[in-house]
């Protein structure tokens, strides 16, 4: 029923606006810590961090490249926690081979 509601008044003010201004809408949960997130997450795609920059510093960029390409369109944005996985250096097989070789089952 939220998301109907919100949807309306979405294009309420699209069609005040002429639909030219991007509607931007920030996703903050006031539970979690800050010192967590390591992006952000815009219209499902995760952007992270800068080197030395905090999500909220990449937030206010992201934000504010929006709004500069003056692009029409509903845009969803969210610090986020990515897990991010590091390319492993043996492959499965690899690990099994060093690992269990000459052990029976």
């Amino acid at each position: 029923m939220a998301t109907g509601n919100l949807r309306a008044r979405i294009e309420r003010l699209e069609s005040k606006t002429g639909g030219a201004e991007p509607l931007i809408v920030r996703l903050h949960r006031h539970s979690e810590s800050p010192d967590g997130f390591n992006g952000v997450m815009t219209n499902g795609t995760f952007t992270p961090c800068a080197e030395g920059q905090t999500a909220a510093e990449l937030e206010e960029w992201t934000i504010a490249d929006i709004k500069r390409r003056r692009q029409a369109g509903v845009f969803v944005v969210k610090q986020t926690r990515q897990l991010v996985i590091a390319q492993a250096e043996l492959s499965v097989n690899e690990w099994a081979q060093r690992h269990c070789a000459g052990k029976s089952e």
